[in-house]
């Protein structure tokens, strides 16, 4: 899995909520160091693809709603780009369960290796020719798309210049920060984030926290900007070095009650020509050896032909409770594809306590890179794709939702959300 495009600045939590975050803070930081901050930002990112030996990337958003924590993510990456090697520590922790859920992924040219959330061990595959291809980091101002993007962030800017502070540091660098409160955020401003808020960014968020309605207010009504601000630091070697900012939006639910949405974000590049990566352990872990990165071939044998199933579970204040089903069944097996079945079932007592429709999916793989993929439609009737992979004894995993886009997967991060992704064997 591409689990290190997650060290992109756009997703570190989902791309809208990122999107939303750095539109805000385009809008206060850039005042008359505008231009000369967005080519800072764009000089480092041009050298974090091809230019520094080495750095670490850190990333965190944070989202709440009144005083409850609704998400956190934390993303560390480290990259040597003279020894081609790159990992990525993801740490999340979602406000209603209050539990952390951390993977790991390692990336160099002979090894590619994960852990995810709920795996004791790791699993990849090992490139003794060292032709494993792969990119340290992608610029997100060379992808397509982005100079579209930009041209909106500058008009929406406008005349929003004089705003800024900047200010030089005692080491040559310097400091740009702004601040806008309700008074000073245009009207266009305004209307874009309301409507971003009542009608993608607090659907996303039920969605991925699988929040109960009562606990997630409906906020429907007058959503406004109350305040914006945010500060980026620049080395005297011209690189942005710090970026964060933080946007606070009011809105009234239903029932009238005003409540307050903040969203806080922040990056720094750090250890630069002093980050070095290391492998993990691999004690084990369950690594094939690709002889020719160029083969594209999926995983699995003739003993994988069986039925898997994974529970559907909620959680009520007194028990965890069992409300249906879920089922793989892998058919048949051959060189080239995997063909099954994916079943959602929701016993008829809790029909309504399951948030999607259950689907049923009849599915034919095929290979994308390494990975072994199916295309299906969601409960929305939208296009997707599943990952589907071996993983200990007796188990499969399935990981949903997937985006195909550009030659690359976009992970929307719901699997461990809405379903869990680990299938056991049914011995019967």
């Amino acid at each position: 899995m591409k689990l290190g495009k997650k060290a992109l600045i756009a997703l570190t939590f989902t791309v809208g909520a990122c999107l939303f975050v750095a539109t805000a803070l385009a809008d206060i930081a850039l005042g008359t160091g505008y231009d000369r901050l967005k080519d800072a930002i764009k000089r480092t990112a041009a050298q974090m693809e091809n230019g520094l030996e080495s750095y670490t990337l850190r990333a965190r958003t944070l989202m709440r709603i009144d005083d409850f924590v609704l998400y956190e993510n934390v993303s560390t990456e480290r990259f040597d780009l003279e020894n081609r090697a790159r990992e990525l520590f993801d740490e999340t922790t979602h406000g209603i369960e209050n539990v952390k859920r951390s993977s790991h992924t390692y990336h160099d040219p002979h090894l590619y290796v994960w852990k995810r959330a709920g795996q004791d061990n790791y699993q990849g595959y090992a490139y003794p020719n060292g032709d494993h291809e792969w990119r340290m980091y992608t610029n997100p101002f060379e992808e397509e798309g982005a100079e579209d993007l930009e041209k909106i962030i500058d008009a929406l800017v406008g005349n929003l210049k004089d705003h800024v502070i900047i200010e030089d540091r005692a080491d040559g660098g310097q400091v740009f920060r702004g601040n806008l409160n309700e008074v000073q955020v245009p009207a266009l401003v305004n209307a874009v984030l309301s409507f971003y808020v009542k009608h993608v960014m607090l659907a996303e968020i039920r969605f991925r926290t699988d929040m109960d309605e009562q606990l997630f207010p409906k906020i429907i009504r007058d959503v406004y900007v109350k305040r914006i601000g945010g500060r980026a630091e620049e080395s005297k070697r011209g690189l942005v070095e710090t970026f964060q900012g933080e946007i606070v939006l009011s809105g009234a639910d239903d029932g009238g009650e005003r409540h307050e949405i903040s969203v806080f974000y922040e990056i720094k590049v750090t250890d630069i020509g002093q980050t070095r990566v290391e492998r993990p352990d691999l004690t084990n872990a369950q690594i094939e050896t690709i002889r020719d990165s160029k083969l594209e071939r999926h995983r699995f044998s003739k003993k994988h032909i069986g039925t898997y199933r994974s529970d559907i579970i909620v959680e009520t204040p007194d028990a965890f409770v069992k409300i249906g089903e879920r089922t793989l069944t892998i058919a048949s097996v051959d060189d080239e594809k995997i063909t099954g079945t994916y079943t959602e079932t929701i016993y008829p007592e809790y029909a309504g306590q399951y948030e999607l429709e259950p689907i049923t999916i009849p599915f034919v793989t095929e290979q994308i890179d390494w990975q072994t993929v199916f295309k299906y439609r969601n409960h929305d009737g939208e296009e997707r794709y599943a990952e589907i992979e071996p993983g200990e004894p007796g188990k499969v995993y399935l990981y949903m939702d997937w985006i195909y886009t550009d030659e690359t997967f976009i992970y929307p991060e719901t699997y461990d959300q809405i379903r869990d992704t680990r299938f056991i064997r049914i011995f019967e």
